[in-house]
This record gives C-alpha cells, sequence and structure tokens, in this order.
C-alpha cells in the first residue's frame, strides 16, 4: 500500500532535523547516520566485494540509495584487513605482491592506531609507496650481497 512517503529523502530530513534542533544524530546510527554505510572491517570489506553488486541486503538489510545515502564505502583502518588492502591498492592503481601487501596492513593498523582515526588515501598512499621502495631496497641489496659473496 503506498502512503506517500518518499524514503529517499530520510537522510536529508534527518540532517534538516539535526540543523534545526541542534543534537547530533551518532555516526554509526542505522540509516540516518553518517557512517551508517561506512566500512571498516576487512571480513566486510570482503563481503561487499564479493556479495554487494549481486545481493546488496546481505551486507545492508536497506539499501543506502533507498534511505538517500551514497553507496557504501571502504575505510581503511585498525580494523581493516587484507581486503581492505587490496580494494584501495585497486582503486589507487597501486600493485602490491603478497608480503608487500602485508607490510602495508600492519603500517596501516599503527598508523591509525596512533592518529586514532581512520586514514586519507593519500596517507595510505604514502605508506604503500613507502613499502615499495623499501622492497625496491632490500632486492637491490640482496643482488649486491649475492654479487659478493656467492
Amino acid at each position: 500500500m503506498y502512503v506517500g512517503i518518499d524514503y529517499g529523502r530520510m537522510n536529508e530530513l534527518s540532517q534538516l532535523v539535526q540543523e534545526l534542533s541542534g543534537v547530533k544524530v551518532l555516526p554509526g546510527r542505522a540509516f540516518i547516520g553518517e557512517d551508517a554505510y561506512t566500512i571498516e572491517s576487512g571480513i566486510v570489506a570482503g563481503w561487499y566485494k564479493n556479495v554487494y553488486e549481486k545481493e546488496p541486503t546481505i551486507l545492508f538489510p536497506v539499501r543506502p540509495e533507498f534511505v538517500g545515502h551514497e553507496s557504501p564505502k571502504i575505510v581503511m583502518g585498525k580494523k581493516s584487513g587484507l581486503e581492505s588492502i587490496a580494494i584501495w591498492s585497486e582503486k589507487l592503481g597501486i600493485e602490491l605482491d603478497e608480503g608487500q601487501t602485508m607490510a602495508v596492513l600492519m603500517e596501516v593498523k599503527l598508523r591509525s592506531h596512533d592518529l586514532k582515526r581512520v586514514l586519507t588515501e593519500k596517507e595510505f598512499q604514502k605508506i604503500a609507496e613507502k613499502i615499495k621502495a623499501e622492497k625496491k631496497d632490500n632486492e637491490r641489496w640482496s643482488g649486491l650481497i649475492e654479487a659478493a659473496f656467492f
């Protein structure tokens, strides 16, 4: 039965009520919170990558567009996992091997913990570039050592 409610404007209405009342909704509040459709967990990021396009309600019972939110976004923080690194690396065009991916993940977790927040794309890129550069340095040194001693 149609009752004339446009649920697509729910988020917009929530923001107006917050402005007028001066009372903020918690960021993780279902449907209307600023971070309601934000994914930090590596396991959930993996689910998102594997099922969201075909079966979006497996991850979120209510599609973000239905309540006026943007599509889910994956953030990089201390709860991130290997899938999160893979998704961001692909999005930013960064190629990492398995060892580099693990090293980037450890650095992301450490940096996010120290900063007490999620990382920006720029911070992530900096970490990935640092890890890649370290690998090149290690390969160069190991090649020199092998040439000198073997």
